[in-house]
């Protein structure tokens, strides 16, 4: 998968700027990737014994949870997966989460996004993180080239150090490299401003 994805961001053109080296998405990917390691490292080792914690092993655990409502009814899956759950849903199949019914809202509870595009994800990463982390880094990349894209007309420097200066803000480069919100919250708002 990590290849794939190297291939797609550096032979698709509609996925590289435009006056710019093929690599320079590629580049950022991987930079994204050793840090996501990083950030999966600080969650289990050192602040879990092993195991990754805080709202990294909830979002996982509760979207595993979610993609198991398919294998018993996937009709139920996509009432989840749609909105259309109710309390008896819940209870029946996801009382052992701790996300998903953390808000009040049941359109715009942005947890429950997350967790239902990582239950996506568990049909092809067989419950390993690393994949949930490659698709959530991707999904981060894409949102920073949508907002250079976005920027471009409104500032002096090539595309290439814009796109390094946003990829490489300290805080927002440890977060969005990891399997919570802020990959899709970086993704939105490129598109948003695209």
């Amino acid at each position: 998968i990590f290849l794939l994805i190297l291939a797609l961001l550096r032979f698709n053109k509609r996925l590289r700027f435009s006056e710019s080296s093929p690599w320079i998405l590629p580049i950022g990917f991987c930079i994204k990737i050793l840090v996501g390691f990083f950030f999966i490292y600080i969650y289990s080792q050192h602040y879990g014994n092993g195991v990754i914690t805080a709202d990294s092993y909830n979002f996982f655990h509760d979207s595993y949870e979610l993609y198991q409502v398919f294998k018993s009814s996937p009709l139920d899956y996509f009432r989840f997966f749609l909105g259309f759950d109710n309390p008896e849903l819940i209870a029946k199949y996801l009382s052992n989460t701790t996300q998903w019914d953390a808000a009040s809202s049941k359109w715009f509870n942005d947890s429950r996004n997350i967790i239902r595009l990582h239950s996506i994800i568990h049909f092809f990463s067989f419950n390993n993180i690393y994949i949930h982390l490659l698709v959530s880094t991707f999904i981060s990349i894409i949102g920073i080239k949508f907002i250079v894209n976005a920027i471009k007309s409104h500032i002096s420097v090539s595309n290439s150090i814009a796109f390094f200066a946003l990829l490489l803000m300290p805080n927002a480069l440890f977060w969005s490299a990891s399997i919570i919100k802020e990959p899709i919250i970086y993704f939105s708002i490129g598109l948003f401003l695209y």
